[in-house]
């Protein structure tokens, strides 16, 4: 018995330390604030700075977000000798979806391209957390009516 509930007792100290290192944001607005500041510590390449804040609002394990920092600390740079220096960032836009779903979309802005930057926001009713971070080439994507051939 004393067995049983020293365990119980460990299994709830170690869930409560699990669930308690992850953050939560508490509004859209929050997290326009936290994207613009990861956006713009991308544009310093303060890589690890970035991705420690967002682990922070990250429900997943930390090797996935581990990796998304060391791919993109390793490709981010690469692009100027395709796309010429990077110059900074602009904001888009935010779109909301209903109580659940928030995205902020950025654009990295090269001198010979562009860079689209979206974080992705959940909120599954205990406050806003970092879904994901994505970056691609596809800023036309960002036009609000879809593109047509002429």
């Amino acid at each position: 018995m004393k067995t049983t509930l020293y365990s119980f007792i460990a299994i709830c100290f170690v869930s409560t330390q699990i669930f308690a290192q992850t953050q939560t944001l508490e509004n859209p607005a929050a997290a326009h604030t936290q994207a613009t500041q990861i956006t713009s510590m991308l544009v310093d390449q303060k890589y690890t700075e970035a991705f420690e804040i967002l682990k922070k609002y990250w429900p997943l394990e930390g090797y996935q977000i581990d990796g998304l920092k060391e791919t993109t600390a390793k490709q981010l740079p690469l692009l100027e000798d395709s796309f010429g220096k990077l110059l900074g960032y602009e904001f888009v836009r935010s779109e909301t979806l209903g109580t659940f779903g928030h995205v902020e979309f950025f654009v990295l802005k090269y001198e010979k391209n562009a860079l689209r930057l979206y974080l992705t926001y959940y909120n599954g009713g205990n406050g806003w957390l970092i879904n994901s971070l994505q970056w691609d080439d596809r800023w036309d994507y960002l036009f609000l009516q879809p593109l047509k051939n002429k």
